[in-house]
């Protein structure tokens, strides 16, 4: 479905590795690692996208208190970076 539908794919997580290397072997390249939240958002600009998606692919605690504040932070950043 990845190859499908999806633009573009923006990684972050202590699962951002394991998860590039599952792309990247089921020939999906158009993605690239970011190290925080912020990061991801600010790199997605680059990209121009029509839609901007926060798909979490699995709990927050690596990063973020709960998935309030992973939802909350998203918020903000989409905000600063396309105000």
């Amino acid at each position: 479905a990845i190859k499908k539908f999806a633009g573009f794919v923006i990684l972050i997580g202590e699962s951002r590795e394991q998860i590039s290397k599952e792309l990247r072997d089921i020939g999906y390249l158009d993605f690239r690692l970011a190290d925080t939240l912020e990061e991801a958002v600010k790199v997605s600009r680059e990209l121009t996208p029509k839609i901007l998606i926060l798909s979490p692919g699995g709990a927050s605690q690596d990063m973020f208190r709960d998935f309030t504040e992973r939802g909350e932070l998203f918020k903000k950043f989409v905000e600063k970076y396309y105000g």
